[in-house]
C-alpha cells in the first residue's frame, strides 16, 4: 500500500469521526435546550395559581383551566371571573359535581359545556336544566338533551 492511499484513508476516518463529534454536539445541545424549555414551561405552569391570578396571565390560566385540575383550582379559577377560562373548565373532564354547580347561571356554552361532560352527575345536569327552563335562548340545548 502506497503512502497516498494510507493518507487518503487518514483524512477519510478524521473527517468522519469529526462529523460525527460535530453531530453528537449538536444533539447534546439541542436536548439541553429542549429540556430547558420544558423546565421553563413546567416552572411557568407549576406557578402558584394564586400569583396567576393575581399577575392576570390569562393563557397560563386558561391552560390550567384546560388541564386535569382539582376541585380547590377549578373553584379559584372561577372565581376569577373569565367566561372563556370558565368554558374551559366546563369541558374539562376532571371536574367535579360542585364545580359544575358553581357554573350553573354563567354563559350559554359553558352551560352546553356542562350538559355533554361525561363527568358529571345526572343531579348537576337536572339542576342546570331547571335554571335553564323557561328561557328561549336555551330551547335548543334542552331540546337536545
Amino acid at each position: 500500500m502506497s503512502i497516498e492511499e494510507k493518507v487518503g484513508d487518514t483524512e477519510y476516518y478524521a473527517s468522519t469521526d469529526y462529523n460525527q463529534r460535530l453531530e453528537e454536539k449538536a444533539e447534546v445541545e439541542y436536548e439541553q435546550k429542549d429540556t430547558a424549555e420544558h423546565q421553563v414551561a413546567a416552572v411557568s405552569l407549576n406557578m402558584d395559581i394564586d400569583t396567576l391570578i393575581a399577575q392576570k396571565e390569562i393563557n397560563a390560566l386558561h391552560k390550567l383551566a384546560s388541564e386535569p385540575i382539582i376541585e380547590a383550582d377549578a373553584l379559584k379559577l372561577i372565581g376569577f371571573g373569565d367566561k372563556d377560562i370558565h368554558i374551559a373548565i366546563a369541558r374539562n373532564d376532571s371536574i367535579t359535581d360542585t364545580v359544575g354547580l358553581k357554573l350553573i347561571g354563567t354563559v350559554y356554552l359553558v352551560h352546553k359545556a356542562l350538559l355533554s361532560n361525561p363527568v358529571l352527575s345526572a343531579e348537576v345536569k337536572e339542576k342546570l336544566k331547571q335554571h335553564l327552563a323557561g328561557n328561549p335562548i336555551y330551547s335548543d340545548l334542552l331540546q337536545g338533551v
